[in-house]
């Protein structure tokens, strides 16, 4: 899932690989989150968009 600053879902993708891309055209400059879930648990890392 991606989301931004205010906590608001913009993307929410499932994805059985243990690799995926994803397109971050279109969306503003300004900080996003990504939330990656595993069986084993989750993880939640800020990026960046210029």
């Amino acid at each position: 899932m991606i989301y931004d600053i205010s906590g608001r879902i913009l993307l929410s993708n499932r994805h059985q690989s243990k690799a995926a891309e994803i397109q971050l055209n279109g969306y503003s400059p300004g900080v996003y989150f990504i939330k990656i879930q595993t069986p084993f648990g989750h993880q939640i890392e800020p990026f960046i968009i210029n």
